[in-house]
């Protein structure tokens, strides 16, 4: 059993070419941390007890009551991830109606293996691609319509070469004649595109830290799409209407805020809602636009979910922060020179608590966060990628793990912690620079941590 199964976990074998031929077009699964050996069909057979694994969206309805996990509970999510490549959408909490593929065998299978009660879905993988090569025009259909690469996204070569329920929003053309810059349409999220390429990420030996060390080339062989700017308040608050979503700190009321001297505690009333309930009511109006925080790891995650996005990884992250750079900023080396490029730990945020320093030379004009988009892009049209708030990457946090010499599509499995990128508006020269790495649990919550999500192929 693989436990958490879902398009970010599948991986195309390319490059694809069509018709469809042998060795072409091959799912591998990845991320097998969770998965476990067991004997038997889904309806029966033995196993180990093991914790509850998964993603919310692709999850079995059993396990979210607390029932163990069996084989069938992975049929359901193999049932959901084709759910999502055939509409574009997860598959309703409840039992989902006809997804209208355009076969009816198709849809047949899908609520077959979508049934909530796991003895009606088919018992084994094997059955159901058995079911599908009945008649298989359909299935064939959905992956002709332009799966590229990684599963992340299904692409529609009818849309423009944009991912399914996107819309390009001018007529520049990137890798392989995909659109630059896209905009999803029932999240809002804009993103732009990143082709397959190499870059050098780190510190040397004189800059930075450890932790950041030995600097390295990197090569990313898969394109993806990365969101322009930030997540916003309004951008997440369409999420919980949608889904009535109740993030960690509304649950555990242990987010981390600032109080009035401006010392990092958490408390109760600290929500993505009010990330800053101690301070004059006056100081954080009109959030809609300012970045969502107050939002853990775990949260990001069912947003991801829901929409069909994921999380950056480290590596992908600091490709386009520094934007073809290899400086400690995107702007360069000298700090004064990044007046009006972000949000930083400046005179601004100096002069509200006395007792800080300011870092950067300049006044940003916000004591704590700001509205995205509000300063000037990277070379490649991102907002915000340094300064603001920090931002979530897929990676577990390791402080060796550059030692590791993993140097194509690297991605981290191993540590207690997720990494953090980006530095926030509390933060000076050090904690803002591109190769800067930091850390929190996944279940954190805190007023200067957002994210970003990705689409990938």
């Amino acid at each position: 059993m693989h436990q958490d199964l879902k398009p970010a976990n599948m991986m195309l074998s390319a490059p694809l070419s069509f018709p469809l031929r042998e060795g072409r077009g091959m799912v591998k699964l990845t991320d097998l941390g969770l998965t476990i050996r067991v004997s038997g069909n889904t309806q029966g057979g033995s196993m180990l007890r093991k914790p509850l694994g998964g993603t919310p969206g692709f999850m079995a309805p059993e396990l979210t009551r607390g029932a163990q996990p069996t084989p069938a509970s992975d049929i359901y999510s193999l049932g959901a991830t084709l759910y999502q490549l055939v509409t574009g959408e997860l598959p309703p909490a409840t039992k989902p109606t006809n997804p209208n593929s355009g076969s009816d065998q198709l849809d047949a299978i899908l609520l077959r293996c979508l049934d909530p009660d796991p003895v009606q879905r088919p018992d084994s993988a094997s059955r159901v691609l058995q079911e599908a090569r009945r008649r298989p025009t359909g299935v064939v259909e959905v992956v002709q319509e332009g799966v590229v690469g990684r599963i992340g996204a299904l692409f529609s070569r009818k849309r423009g070469k944009a991912p399914i329920g996107c819309t390009p929003l001018d007529s520049q053309l990137g890798h392989e004649g995909f659109a630059k810059r896209v905009r999803h349409d029932k999240s809002g999220i804009v993103f732009l595109l990143i082709a397959p390429c190499e870059f050098v990420r780190g510190s040397p030996d004189a800059v930075g830290e450890e932790r950041e060390r030995p600097r390295h080339h990197v090569r990313l062989p898969h394109p993806y799409y990365l969101a322009e700017c930030l997540v916003t308040v309004e951008q997440w608050r369409g999420f919980v209407a949608l889904t009535h979503y109740h993030s960690e700190a509304e649950r555990s009321q242990m987010g981390t805020t600032l109080d009035l001297e401006g010392k990092w505690i958490a408390h109760a009333r600290a929500t993505w809602e009010n990330p800053l309930p101690l301070l004059d009511s006056t100081v954080m109006q009109e959030l809609d636009h300012h970045p969502v925080t107050q939002v853990s790891w775990d949260d990001v995650s069912a947003f991801n979910a829901h929409f069909g996005f994921r999380l950056p990884s480290e590596a992908e992250w600091e490709c386009a922060a520094r934007a073809g750079t290899t400086t400690l900023y995107f702007w360069g080396e000298d700090p004064r020179d990044g007046r009006g490029k972000g949000n930083f730990g400046d005179r601004t945020y100096a002069n509200r608590f006395e007792m800080m320093p300011p870092e950067f030379p300049f006044e940003d004009g916000h004591i704590y966060t700001s509205p995205v988009g509000s300063f000037e892009p990277n070379a490649w049209g991102f907002h915000d990628m340094l300064g603001n708030v920090y931002e979530w990457c897929e990676d577990r946090y390791s402080q060796k793990y550059y030692q590791s010499k993993v140097r194509v599509d690297p991605v981290c499995h191993d540590g207690e912690q997720r990494v953090i990128r980006g530095g926030s508006f509390a933060d000076g020269l050090k904690l803002c620079r591109s190769a800067f790495r930091w850390r929190a649990h996944a279940a954190h919550a805190s007023c200067k941590i957002g994210f970003r999500p990705v689409i990938g192929f």
